[in-house]
């Protein structure tokens, strides 16, 4: 019952129907453009993750390429490449310059066979990009060029490229700057007070041990399959990886006769999930292949 010329309060029936319909509508509706926007967030998510990733690897191998002992791939030999090699800043016999932590030596007494792995060049790889892996079978052949001059250990540590092969001080034997005498003639090498003191024209840190600290390699390789640069320690045989999505990766090497020492451009490319593409590339010269102290402090 309700007094006469009063509405009802309330919904009818079909009202309620009509606003649930409008309301489900429109919770469809949100719920979809709420989709979207966390797709487009995600995706942007992961675009810029690659492009961080990418910076990331060059920062790691054009620093390793800066401060390393020696620059073994890409060379003279064959410029081009798509695999980085360069000696690892490993400390095989734990010493340091000054005592302190901070200068460790590294590489600094290697033998004739300087990566001690018993192979031309490293071992399982081409060194000189001829197609052909540890092809002479002479292990102090570290730079896999004994095919084509017939010479071993013929590129002392003096700074200079003594078999014009457009590489610097890459085949070097047990006397590394081969001078005849203990670390370096007529210099106290190793701080104690005594010159050309150590134990012999091997003894290349003067610290009365032989032959006991041998370049050991860090490979930075492309793998097409995996769409990754993988990251190789030779002196323990670890691999990681250094990035994902990778598309492309090169290293040249750049010499200019006797005028300027050798530098590269490396090279790499990562496409992200959705197709957006970064290329990455950077000179660097190797500053630390001629002094040969190990790690370079800034």
């Amino acid at each position: 019952m309700r007094r006469r010329g009063k509405r009802p309060t309330g919904f009818t029936l079909v009202e309620v129907v009509i606003a649930t319909a409008i309301l489900g509508i429109l919770a469809v509706g949100l719920s979809r453009m709420v989709q979207s926007q966390l797709q487009v967030r995600e995706t942007e998510r992961s675009v810029l993750d690659t492009y961080r990733e990418g910076r990331a690897a060059m920062a790691r191998m054009t620093r390793d390429v800066r401060v390393c002992t020696q620059l073994m791939i890409p060379n003279g030999h064959n410029p081009t490449r798509d695999i980085l090699a360069v000696a690892g800043f490993h400390n095989d016999d734990d010493d340091y310059y000054f005592n302190d932590i901070l200068f460790p030596r590294v590489d600094e007494d290697p033998k004739n066979d300087v990566g001690d792995d018993g192979k031309p060049g490293i071992k399982g790889y081409d060194d000189d990009g001829d197609g052909w892996i540890d092809m002479s079978g002479n292990d102090e052949d570290d730079d896999e060029d004994y095919y084509e001059t017939y010479t071993k250990n013929e590129d002392p540590v003096d700074g200079f490229d003594n078999d014009h092969d457009g590489t610097i001080d890459e085949d070097y034997g047990a006397d590394i700057n081969n001078d005849y005498d203990d670390g370096i003639n007529g210099w106290d090498d190793d701080g104690d007070g005594g010159v050309d003191n150590g134990e012999g024209r091997e003894d290349d840190d003067e610290d009365d041990k032989k032959n006991e600290d041998p370049v050991d390699a860090l490979i930075f390789q492309f793998n097409p399959d995996s769409s990754r640069v993988e990251e190789v320690h030779t002196w323990d045989q670890e691999t990681g990886v250094l990035c994902d999505h990778v598309t492309g990766f090169s290293t040249v090497y750049y010499y200019d006769n006797y005028y300027t020492y050798p530098y590269i451009e490396i090279t790499l490319t990562l496409t992200a999930d959705n197709g957006r593409v970064f290329t990455f590339s950077e000179r660097v010269y190797p500053e630390n292949t001629v002094q040969k102290i190990g790690r370079r402090v800034y």
